[in-house]
């Protein structure tokens, strides 16, 4: 994954914390329920690549929010907590840029491709999205790894948090970021492994859990020459699914 590597893409996982778990969130009702089970997926497989994973909470500067560092809302949720050395950043505004050092981190490791995922779609994440791409980031973000929540609108009526969606989507796209789905990227993925097996000099593969992150699974495989697998590495069909994998289009 060389191209990928060379990109040394970083994962922000923006405000994916325990409060946008409470029924009683401003809102109530929102979409994606699975996001952020998503979000943690996808930092599963960038703690896998060794690539370079940013935790970003929102810490409310009013007692009562759920966010305050007060509340059992504050805590990370389960399926993205930070480990060993991962970095872990608190704001006090929408963008994750703004009284962090985000920028500042980003250049110092010459970061220049960004994945973004968390909450919510309307908020946080559009801003920071946003922000990411005016500072000249190649700026990702996964659909379905998001979500946002019903809201009142200027006349006093309920917007449908799928609208809000879909309308908060539509002016990111493009022009601020890529948006891809997770779903599409794994999908490449499995491809890419279904394939290696069937390949000349193939012998066979192993997983093992890592000493230090058990619940990381490492992929070895055993070739019959360092030709052969040289071969597969080297062939037009790995290339091209790989390709695709790391320029985010699909997983």
């Amino acid at each position: 994954m060389s191209k990928l590597l060379d990109k040394k893409p970083a994962l922000l996982l923006v405000d994916i914390q325990k409060a946008f778990l409470d029924k009683d969130y401003p809102g109530n009702k929102r979409n994606n329920l699975d996001a952020e089970l998503i979000c943690g997926k996808i930092l599963k497989k960038w703690r896998e690549l060794g690539l370079k994973v940013i935790h970003v909470r929102h810490s409310s500067t009013n007692p009562e929010s759920m966010l305050h560092e007060s509340k059992p809302g504050f805590e990370f949720n389960d399926h993205v907590k930070p480990i060993n050395d991962e970095m872990v950043l608190t704001k006090k505004v929408n963008s994750a840029f703004i009284g962090t050092g985000l920028n500042e981190i980003l250049k110092k490791s010459k970061i220049e491709t960004i994945v973004i995922v968390g909450m919510t779609t309307n908020h946080c994440i559009s801003t920071t999205v946003r922000m990411s791409g005016n500072l000249g980031y190649e700026t990702y973000l996964i659909s379905d790894s998001t979500a946002c929540y019903n809201t009142i609108g200027l006349d006093g009526k309920e917007i449908d948090c799928n609208v809000i969606f879909k309308s908060a989507m539509a002016s990111l796209k493009n022009e601020f970021a890529e948006i891809i789905s997770s779903k599409e990227l794994f999908s490449l993925v499995r491809k890419l492994r279904s394939l290696v097996p069937q390949q000349p000099g193939y012998l066979s593969s192993k997983y093992v859990k890592k000493t230090d992150h058990p619940k990381d699974i490492v992929a070895i495989s055993t070739w019959d020459s360092s030709e052969d697998w040289q071969n597969w590495y080297e062939s037009e069909e790995r290339r091209e699914i790989q390709s695709k994998i790391e320029a985010f289009k699909s997983t």
